[in-house]
């Protein structure tokens, strides 16, 4: 016979708290999804090239010349000072179609993929060894009489609330804020 789950009141089940962890740290599929998805429709895009070009050239030329008229030596200077702009702008696309069919990125996505899937299984390990921690430190707190280990085990029990709460980015500590309040005598049997 299966064990009924002790269910604290105000209190999400292990699954809620791991979805809420894989949201709140972007381990959740749609993400990797998204990055094969994004590799993929790589090849589709171009490489695109912008070049200008600025050419500035200035000539100067100085001619000197002498002349006799009417017995007078004419001493001639002829200045010249030309100036040439040039301007080149182009854009280029180019596509690799062979990244259509296979894309070399793809191997790094592949290897990214495996590294999040261990990140994730870590995640939810340690979430899970925090969140039944818990539950077995407040199930110790609603069968003590002696006052002594109450304030040991309520501490011991925010102390795990704490830790689930860094993982889900304060998801946790907001779905059982009111059950920090209330007292810890009405368990209940079943499932969130």
């Amino acid at each position: 016979p299966a064990v009924p789950m002790l269910v604290l009141s105000e209190e999400p089940g292990i699954e809620r708290v791991h979805q809420a962890a894989l949201a709140y740290l972007r381990l959740g599929p749609s993400w990797m999804d998204a990055l094969k998805q994004g590799v993929t429709r790589r090849g589709w895009l171009p490489v695109v090239v912008l070049h200008g070009a600025l050419a500035h050239d200035t000539t100067r030329t100085t001619a000197w010349d002498e002349a006799v008229t009417g017995g007078a030596l004419w001493s001639l200077v002829d200045r010249d000072q030309d100036r040439a702009e040039d301007y080149d702008v182009g854009l280029t696309f180019s596509w690799d179609l062979g990244d259509l069919a296979y894309h070399p990125e793809a191997i790094d996505v592949s290897h990214e993929a495996r590294e999040v899937i261990e990140l994730r299984d870590d995640v939810l390990d340690e979430i899970t060894q925090l969140y039944f921690e818990r539950r077995r430190v407040l199930a110790q707190l609603q069968s003590l009489s002696d006052p002594n280990d109450a304030g040991r085990l309520r501490l011991r029990a925010d102390e795990l609330a704490a830790g689930i709460d860094a993982w889900t980015g304060g998801w946790f500590g907001r779905q059982t804020r009111r059950f920090a309040t209330e007292s810890l005598s009405s368990p209940r049997v079943g499932g969130n």
